[in-house]
């Protein structure tokens, strides 16, 4: 990188619960919440849904946001275990179109933003991670993954030009299984991001991604904690989207379908030695030795 082109940048002024700061490209603009990144995007994030008429809080008697899909939060505003199963309904949040309190309204909890004290820091072999300051208790939302949201073939440049330039990816695509359709999303932080492009991967994380929609069909990457966290404890997800939420007393739950997440190459047609596998430096026992790499970039 031309260290003409680095500086630093302190991130709490945009996030008041993030601490540290990172050196990188003069270009790179903080945003807490997915932007649209190329002009056929720009319609979805117009879209808007209804909204519910809710005075105060909202109910599932009443709430209409709520029937569609049902609750996905409990009165603790922890995410439901049930929501993080193979079978589990997409998660709707109200949004501006509703007239429910923002305050007192218990769907509202992505876009509440960041409720912990977070900091960046540097790693000794993966680059920049990011760590809790507090203890977080399993299933309770930590921060979203944010970035441009952009088409699949804007999305396979990108990866073209990151990987000739040698630059780091953090370009993730979310699949969403719904009926007989897949949706997919394609969000990239590298210009444009939030504090969870920090966030590195790890084949055991303390971390599980949820599509999260309040607005429009664009959906939030919200990361909830998996299992409990401690305080100074790095933050880690997995890049394709396998994950085991541990609960108390409870068996552990298994996801690897309905959770959006970045596949592992095993489609016949392509040759996996045509691309360049990044070595894992999770360092946990599950580690499958190399970083996940999603075939439809190629």
């Amino acid at each position: 990188m031309d260290e003409k082109n680095i500086a630093e940048i302190v991130l709490s002024c945009e996030d008041t619960l993030i601490t540290g700061s990172i050196n990188c490209d003069k270009s790179f603009k903080y945003s807490k919440t997915n932007i649209p990144g190329s002009d056929d995007i720009i319609d979805a994030f117009l879209e808007q849904y209804e909204g519910c008429t809710c005075e105060e809080s909202c109910s599932l008697d009443s709430c209409v946001c709520l029937q569609y899909f049902g609750a996905a939060y409990t009165e603790d505003q922890t995410i439901k275990s049930s929501v993080l199963k193979e079978s589990s309904q997409p998660v709707l949040e109200c949004g501006m179109m509703c007239t429910c309190c923002r305050q007192l309204c218990n769907n509202r909890i992505v876009q509440k933003g960041i409720k912990k004290k977070l900091e960046v820091f540097k790693t000794e072999s993966k680059g920049y991670g990011l760590r809790t300051l507090e203890n977080i208790a399993v299933l309770h939302f930590v921060c979203e993954y944010a970035g441009e949201v952009i088409n699949g073939e804007e999305a396979k440049h990108r990866m073209a030009a990151t990987e000739s330039s040698n630059k780091d990816n953090y370009l993730i695509v979310v699949r969403e299984y719904w009926k007989e359709q897949v949706l997919l999303t394609y969000v990239d932080p590298q210009k444009v991001g939030n504090i969870g492009r920090f966030i590195n991967h790890s084949c055991d994380p303390n971390l599980v991604m949820v599509p999260v929609r309040n607005n429009h069909s664009v959906p939030r990457l919200a990361l909830f904690a998996s299992k409990d966290i401690i305080a100074g404890e790095e933050l880690t997800f997995n890049y394709s989207g396998a994950s085991r939420v541990s609960l108390p007393s409870k068996s552990c739950i298994e996801s690897t379908k309905v959770l959006p997440h970045l596949f592992e190459i095993t489609d016949s047609k392509v040759d996996i030695r045509q691309v360049k596998r990044k070595p894992c430096y999770c360092g946990s026992n599950l580690c499958k030795g190399f970083m996940p790499y999603d075939k439809d970039l190629i």
